[in-house]
């Protein structure tokens, strides 16, 4: 398949970097491996351990690991494991003290949420030569795959640092950064490349369904009563808008959840007609007819993971475990692109590879998700590039 020009729409290169230089639970299958593996990477000596990629939803016994569990194997430096979606971990007593009390924490279990765990790279920081030798590892593997582009969603420092390695000459696919909406004022200090380029903002509207954070309005959760989190609202995203638009800025908004779409779409209304900067709206997984229609309408990018339909779309999956029979209403990319909505595909590393996330999405039994191969293939190549801006360098 790597006869095709592959470009992933949502990456995270740096975290998947560190992850393949660290402690990485992908795929693992039984909860008591999280242990072994924890105890067999401590044997050497380490300031702090942050671990990622378990999915409890692989697991017999369906239950997150818990603070005393690691405390049991070490508390005495920070230890943090994230689960594979990136919104939820778990740590020991030493790293918990560690998280700024503006951070929503659960002191019982040691559950992080949502920011603390987005930005855990920034609590427990990696130096600067770290990242870069993580951005050369992560930059192997996507060449491996076939991905000769990608949109990266990244921070300040580590945007310098794909600068600098390509002023080295050490960058070899395209890279279309968007910073996070928190470091906004950064952006008046940071110059592109030619092939790191400055792009856009991300904005993160919502959290993920694995950790009950998505929100919802339409669905409900069959676990807990909750909604999810709503963390920014339609007058926010307007205001990023009026700057983005004025200063020649993509805006790439995470909303899973109906209630998350809703809201990015009402600050869309108010912002008005114009999308000429190719504005996207990332994940889009639980969006109802009409928020669909209105996507449309507003000619924005829907920036999907096919990947989340193996993964997770099954009864006794993920999506089954948080709605029940409704999990059949999640990532209706068939029924997307039958209506004219523009789908560009991207993995979220979850795992990165197309050829995975094209055979989720072709061979999916639901017809409201199932597309053809050939459709598929465009969704990942084209699409993607126009997504993140970079059709031109890479089909030239």
């Amino acid at each position: 398949m790597n006869e095709y020009k592959f470009v992933d729409a949502h990456t995270h290169l740096v975290g998947f970097g560190l992850e393949k230089l660290s402690l990485s639970f992908e795929g693992v299958k039984f909860r008591e491996e999280i242990f072994l593996r924890l105890r067999e990477y401590l044997k050497e000596d380490r300031d702090f351990v942050i671990g990622s990629g378990w999915d409890e939803s692989l697991w017999e016994k369906k239950e997150y690991p818990r603070k005393d569990e690691i405390d049991d194997i070490n508390k005495e430096i920070p230890i943090v494991l994230r689960r594979v979606c990136g919104h939820l971990a778990v740590c020991n007593s030493a790293a918990l003290k560690m998280i700024p009390d503006n951070y929503k924490k659960d002191e019982k279990n040691g559950y992080i949420f949502e920011e603390a765990v987005l930005y855990i790279n920034e609590i427990f920081k990696p130096n600067f030569k770290r990242i870069k030798e993580a951005i050369l590892t992560a930059q192997d593997e996507m060449k491996k795959l076939g991905i000769v582009g990608v949109s990266d969603m990244m921070n300040p420092e580590y945007f310098n640092a794909f600068i600098e390695l390509e002023n080295e000459g050490k960058i070899e696919i395209m890279v279309s950064a968007f910073i996070y909406d928190k470091d906004i004022e950064s952006l008046k200090f940071l110059r592109s490349g030619k092939k790191v380029k400055l792009k856009g903002i991300k904005i993160f509207m919502d959290g993920s369904i694995g950790a009950r954070t998505a929100a919802i309005n339409n669905f409900r959760y069959i676990d807990t009563k909750g909604k999810g989190l709503l963390l920014r609202d339609s007058e926010y995203i307007e205001k990023i808008l009026r700057f983005a638009e004025d200063n020649g800025y993509q805006i790439a908004i995470h909303c899973i959840g109906d209630r998350a779409i809703s809201e990015a779409l009402e600050g869309f209304k108010r912002f008005g007609d114009k999308n000429l900067l190719r504005h996207r709206l990332e994940h889009f997984e639980l969006a109802t007819d009409e928020e669909i229609d209105f996507a449309i309408k507003k000619n924005l990018i829907l920036s999907m993971q096919p990947n989340f339909i193996g993964n997770w779309s099954k009864l006794d999956g993920l999506y089954g475990k948080a709605f029940g029979k409704d999990y059949i209403f999640n990532n209706r990319i068939n029924l997307i692109l039958r209506k004219g909505g523009f789908v560009a595909f991207g993995s979220d590393g979850m795992p990165y590879s197309p050829e995975y996330g094209i055979k989720s999405v072709v061979e999916s039994p639901v017809e409201s998700q199932r597309i053809s191969y050939d459709e598929a293939i465009r969704c990942y190549t084209f699409n993607s590039a126009f997504a993140s801006s970079i059709e031109k360098e890479v089909y030239a």
